[in-house]
């Protein structure tokens, strides 16, 4: 091979080990296709007439009065002294941390943030170092030099929940607050979990200028909905919380049960019980206040709900088919004593826990199947229904077992006392537990009103 042919090759290995001094285990910078040269190129002209404009063309990529773009490709050559350029790396650092601005534009690319970490002298003000790292994570530009960002090749540093590590959180929301950023962070939320947190913080706290508890409502919803159950829940509690505090607002009782919508007991093991313990008692500060809801079917729906504990445990479109639209019900919250009691069977229960569904097992299927009885106004049986749904297969196999092997057979029961009334009485719930989710200590058999039945063997 000639020594003509090898230059192009030459040119980019060069600028590739002059671009990468830092990253090249990491992640490489995309520069725009331009550099695929022919032939290796000639700066110096450009170069020169950057340095003698020096001054005016640093306070103009600063003010934005001139745009990056056409500087990017002698920025490396001043950098390193390539390509017939005079080696002139504090300017070509001064191009770079102009451009960025104060602060940190909106429409700043990718790149020269990374440069920025890259390159910055020893003596760069700490305080400057900082700006770039909060500001163009509050505007979601991946800062993957800094060694407080957590970005990744292959990964946008912006969709991870994380904070800039070595800055205040105090220095972090005071630059959130200001509207420069501000205005950013709202029109983009919902893309960074990190931020996104902070900004429904700044909007529940009332002691800040960005107090605006209708909209932390309108947005918390939205908040990482595609991911939220890996310890993200805490600031919608606190928002939920915020407005329904009637010290701050007329209390937005629907509001935080939209944000709420997540929540169903036992159903998260992995977020803390504490947590589930303050959504159980806002959602029930919701039922409440929807028992006195003008709609008989909104207030029959709480009614059971506060029963269950469950938001989930919404009776209205089953006991409407069941039973017809206009039907009163007496919802009973526990097995009155007018009927005869349901028996411990020991062998009973081994018969319902020894046949989890077939067709489960072969799905995978597994879920939590609440039910109850329903007498109809001559105290006789008239149905059995299901409050909380596991699917089609799980909630056939539920009522199966209650009919076949509950004892005394559910079929034959006669309820006194209530003449003339439809009454729903409440029956052990049935958790359908797969294998290899099963928590800790959890065993087949009849406990709290439950019973498990866990997946003997997955069929394939």
């Amino acid at each position: 091979m000639c020594k003509q042919s090898l230059r192009p090759f030459a040119a980019i290995v060069a600028l590739a080990s002059m671009l990468m001094p830092s990253l090249a285990a990491a992640c490489t910078i995309t520069f725009p296709a331009e550099i695929r040269w022919q032939e290796e190129p000639d700066h110096r002209s450009q170069c020169r007439a950057a340095w003698r404009e020096r001054d005016t063309l640093i306070e103009d990529l600063r003010s934005g009065a001139r745009d990056f773009g056409p500087y990017w490709h002698i920025v490396t050559s001043l950098r390193d002294g390539s390509k017939n350029c005079r080696q002139r790396s504090d300017f070509a650092f001064a191009m770079v941390d102009a451009a960025i601005g104060s602060p940190v534009r909106s429409n700043v690319a990718d790149w020269p943030i990374q440069l920025f970490f890259q390159w910055k002298p020893h003596g760069t003000p700490a305080s400057r170092i900082e700006e770039v790292a909060i500001g163009s994570w509050l505007l979601g530009r991946a800062a993957q030099g800094y060694e407080g960002s957590n970005g990744s090749c292959g990964v946008s540093a912006y969709s991870l929940d994380y904070t800039p590590e070595g800055v205040s959180p105090a220095r972090i929301r005071a630059m959130l607050v200001q509207e420069h950023y501000w205005n950013q962070a709202h029109d983009q939320f919902g893309n960074n979990p990190g931020r996104d947190r902070l900004f429904l913080q700044e909007l529940i706290d009332p002691n800040s200028d960005r107090h605006n508890l209708n909209l932390a409502a309108e947005l918390a919803p939205k908040f990482y909905a595609r991911d939220r159950l890996r310890g993200r829940l805490p600031i919608l509690l606190d928002v939920a919380e915020a407005i329904t505090d009637p010290a701050q607002t007329p209390p937005d009782y629907e509001g935080a049960a939209r944000i709420l919508d997540w929540y169903t007991p036992r159903s998260q093991p992995n977020i803390d019980e504490p947590i589930n313990a303050r959504a159980d008692a806002l959602w029930v500060r919701v039922w409440q206040t929807r028992l006195s809801d003008p709609d008989p079917q909104v207030s029959l729906a709480a009614r059971l709900a506060l029963l269950r504990r469950d938001p989930n445990a919404n009776a209205n479109a089953i006991l409407e088919e069941s039973l017809g639209l206009d039907t009163n019900v007496t919802v009973l919250d526990s097995w009155p004593e007018t009927l005869p009691a349901l028996r411990e069977d020991n062998r009973i229960i081994h018969r319902i826990t020894d046949n989890y569904p077939t067709r489960a097992m072969r799905r995978h299927l597994g879920g939590r199947v609440e039910l109850g009885i329903v007498f109809g106004p001559n105290g006789a049986f008239h149905s059995t229904v299901i409050l909380r749904s596991a699917g089609d297969v799980l909630d056939r196999a539920a009522i199966r077992n209650v009919e076949r092997y509950f004892r005394p057979r559910v079929k034959q029961l006669m309820l006194t006392g209530f003449e003339g009334e439809y009454v729903y009485v409440p029956l052990p719930a049935f958790e359908y537990w797969l294998r290899d989710s099963v928590p800790e200590g959890r065993q087949p058999g009849l406990q709290d009103d439950v019973i498990t039945i866990i997946e003997p063997l997955r069929l394939d």
